[in-house]
This record gives C-alpha cells, sequence and structure tokens, in this order.
C-alpha cells in the first residue's frame, strides 16, 4: 500500500540524516513533505471508504445496518408491547444482570413446555437432563392461565411447591422447571399476587422459599448471626447444584 511505502522512505530518511549518506538537508525536507503528501492523500482516502461503506457489489451497507438496527427496535418495541397484553413467564438467574432476558409468550390454548428434539417440539423449549421432552403444559383459557403437570416423572414446583396437579397461576409466581430453569410468571390483566409475594421477585427470594420448603430455616440478614448467613448462602449455593446431581444419577439409572 502507498501507507507502507512512505513509511520505509520514512525510516531511510532517519538513517539518512543520522549517517549524512550523501542526503542533503533539502533533499531529506523534501522527502519527507511527499511522504506526508501520500500518508494524507491515504487517509483521506480510507475516510471516504468508510463514509461509503460499498462492497464490490455497490451495495451500501451503512444502509443496511441502519435498516437491520431499525427493525431491531421496532422488534423489541412489539415484544414490550406483547408482554403487556399476554401473559407470559420471565427467567431468573443468580446474577441479576441475566435475570429478565429471556421471555416466553403464553399463547392461546395449550402450551407445552419440554425438551425439544427429533420427535417432539414444545411451544417453550428448555434443556438439560432434568427436563423432559413434555415437561408441563401451560393452558390459557378465558378465566385465566393454568399450569399442568407433563409426562411422569416431571418435576416442577410453583412456589416453592412441588407441582402435582393442575394449578390456576397468580400474577409473580415463581416456577422451577427441572432443577435450574426459574421463571416468573406475569399477568399484566390480572395482578393479584399470592399471599407473601414481595414487590420485586429475584432468584434469592425464589431459592429461600424451595428451601423453605424442604423444612431449613431462613431468614433476612439482620435476623441471622454472621454464622448462620454464611450457612444459609451455603445452602442456597448447593441446592441447585444438588439437584442437578440427582437429575444426572436419575438419567443414569434409566
Amino acid at each position: 500500500t502507498r501507507l507502507k511505502k512512505a513509511t520505509g522512505r520514512g525510516n531511510a530518511v532517519a538513517v539518512g540524516g543520522g549517517g549524512g549518506g550523501g542526503m542533503t538537508p533539502e533533499d531529506a525536507a523534501a522527502m519527507r513533505k511527499q511522504m506526508e503528501e501520500e500518508i494524507r492523500a491515504q487517509m483521506e482516502a480510507n475516510m471516504a471508504a468508510m463514509a461509503d461503506m460499498q462492497d464490490n457489489t455497490g451495495v451500501d451497507r451503512t444502509a443496511i445496518a441502519q435498516q437491520q438496527f431499525n427493525e431491531e427496535q421496532l422488534r423489541l418495541l412489539e415484544k414490550e408491547k406483547e408482554k403487556d397484553s399476554t401473559p407470559h413467564i420471565t427467567n431468573l438467574n443468580e446474577d441479576e444482570a441475566l435475570s429478565g432476558v429471556i421471555h416466553h409468550m403464553i399463547q392461546s390454548g395449550e402450551n407445552v413446555v419440554g425438551r425439544k428434539d427429533k420427535d417432539s417440539d414444545p411451544s417453550i423449549c428448555l434443556s438439560g437432563l432434568s427436563i423432559q421432552r413434555q415437561h408441563a403444559i401451560f393452558s390459557r383459557e378465558s378465566e385465566g392461565v393454568i399450569l399442568k403437570p407433563g409426562v411422569v416423572g416431571a418435576k416442577t414446583k410453583v412456589n416453592g411447591q412441588s407441582l402435582n396437579g393442575d394449578r390456576t397461576l397468580m400474577h409473580k409466581d415463581r416456577i422451577l422447571f427441572g432443577s435450574n430453569h426459574m421463571y416468573v410468571y406475569y399477568d399484566a390483566a390480572n395482578k393479584e399476587t399470592a399471599e407473601g409475594t414481595p414487590d420485586h421477585v429475584n432468584w434469592d427470594f425464589a431459592q429461600k422459599e424451595i428451601v423453605q420448603a424442604k423444612g431449613f430455616q431462613t431468614g433476612s440478614d439482620g435476623q441471622l448471626s454472621k454464622e448462620q448467613q454464611m450457612a444459609q448462602e451455603q445452602v442456597l449455593e448447593l441446592l441447585p447444584m444438588v439437584s442437578e446431581s440427582n437429575a444426572i444419577s436419575e438419567e443414569l439409572n434409566k
């Protein structure tokens, strides 16, 4: 490129200037000026190329990128509107920054939750050894959304309690599919919540109610000693791992 060529001459000027290899100050100045002009011309050409952003086919990639951005923004706006009018579940994660990034809309009729493979294509796809092909079913009717158990052996919890039969969901109910797929159910049309549901539902709250359902005592930080708080944190960290280990063991025993 011209930029590399100019740089090479720049090195020659520096060497000549130091050793006096036959180059007069006037020659060095003239070469330096020419090199600067070539570099400036190359920079202007690069800027023009960036402004055009055109490939060999003449397609304006800037316009395409802008169109794709606009379409993505419209898609996100439509998604937000759909969330305001459609019952849905949203993920919970131990890392608060990763909570609320996955949304599954619950459409009218039956919505199967399960693992996708060549023989099944559920409405809501989840993965993992603890997830069955037909793990659970959301049934959205005029009177509300009912969560039904799927196949025998599929483990689902609602608000810390095992799902053993049909259950009508309430706004902000916590749902655990398998051992680690935690979601919150939202229904903008009916915001009545179950007793004890906080304004903000997070991973810690959902895990604590599961621990309580297993018979462990939990409490807020102000109610626990330092040792009790450390023990509680350890239990909350280990619980998903134990559940996953159990799922692996059950799968190996099949």
